[in-house]
């Protein structure tokens, strides 16, 4: 990641970059990254919009308006993005990675399944979305799909120890729905 100190200059060439000409697409693009890196999301929102109004038939103005939107929380605003971006540029993993996570932080473990499945097909190496397929199974009541997802991350991340925390939480999970099933037996004939 860059230091926020890159960060500022950035902002300052870009910035200079656009009162110089203000119909470069690109500079509000980066520029709206830089601050997005910064966490001002509500500047790098601004950003994507004035590009957006520049440039309304590319993905990548959607796209990263859809993560600066993620990060204020405003997940139909997100969504809205994330689909204009995807009917721009159909199928890109990216994409459905970030409205798989949107969808999941707005509660639509279903939607959530389907598109990090997606995202999985385009790039059956991205920890994230398996970890985040994961995390979308378990909290849908699928905990054996959430343990394969977790152990997929965990394969796919060996060096991010927290993999082995969701996979015992959701194994352990898995043990006390078997435990509950079991005294249900033992009562009921």
């Amino acid at each position: 990641m860059a230091e926020k100190g890159d960060l500022k200059k950035a902002i300052t060439l870009f910035t200079k970059c656009i009162e110089q000409d203000s119909s470069i697409y690109d500079a509000y693009l980066y520029r709206g990254d830089s601050k997005r890196m910064m966490e001002d999301y509500a500047g790098a929102l601004s950003d994507y919009n004035r590009a957006i109004l520049l440039v309304k038939d590319d993905y990548r103005g959607y796209f990263k308006r859809a993560l600066a939107n993620c990060m204020l929380k405003n997940y139909t605003g997100a969504l809205k993005d994330f689909d204009s971006s995807l009917d721009l540029n159909p199928g890109n993993g990216k994409v459905l990675l970030g409205r798989g996570c949107a969808r999941y932080l707005a509660g639509d473990f279903k939607g959530a399944i389907l598109d990090l499945t997606k995202a999985l097909e385009h790039n059956s190496h991205n920890g994230l979305a398996a970890f985040s397929r994961a995390a979308a199974r378990e909290d849908s009541g699928d905990i054996k799909g959430a343990i394969e997802d977790y152990k997929l991350a965990a394969s796919l991340n060996p060096d991010l120890k927290v993999m082995d925390y969701f996979l015992r939480k959701a194994e352990s999970k898995l043990s006390e729905k078997k435990s509950s099933k079991e005294v249900l037996s033992e009562i009921a004939p």
